[in-house]
């Protein structure tokens, strides 16, 4: 609890889905001070909207920056991604049950699509860098 008395204020954002021109206005507004403020990321940076890329790499850099006052955290539809990732694998050359099957869909369904697009586009380190 202490550690929260540091800052003057603590801001929260979530549910970006892909929407970087808004994201950007809101850290406009918002005015984000390092120096006072504690920012936390609720999740759901990707999917349904066209930037996703963009979202997930201004919340990475901005904590890369800042680690001890921008706190990240995994929303259900970077979880659906990673599983995709993690299942998609298995689709090759193994058996998969209808668990697997189902997570390697119910990403894509969630609006995924969008997201899956972008990342198609990148070298594998890149993508690498971006599902650690």
């Amino acid at each position: 609890m202490w550690y929260l008395m540091m800052f003057k204020r603590i801001l929260a954002v979530g549910d970006i889905h892909g929407m970087y021109d808004k994201l950007i206005k809101l850290m406009e507004l918002v005015e984000f001070n390092p120096v006072e403020d504690l920012l936390i990321f609720l999740g759901d940076y990707i999917d349904r909207g066209r930037q996703s890329l963009e979202c997930l790499d201004y919340v990475m850099e901005l904590h890369k920056k800042y680690p001890e006052q921008v706190i990240p955290l995994l929303g259900n539809h970077e979880v659906m991604c990673l599983n995709y990732y993690e299942y998609e694998g298995k689709s090759f050359g193994s058996r998969i049950d209808d668990f697997d099957r189902n997570m390697i869909s119910i990403w894509l369904d969630n609006g995924g699509v969008d997201t899956f697009r972008q990342f198609k586009n990148l070298k594998k380190s890149e993508l690498q860098k971006r599902l650690r």
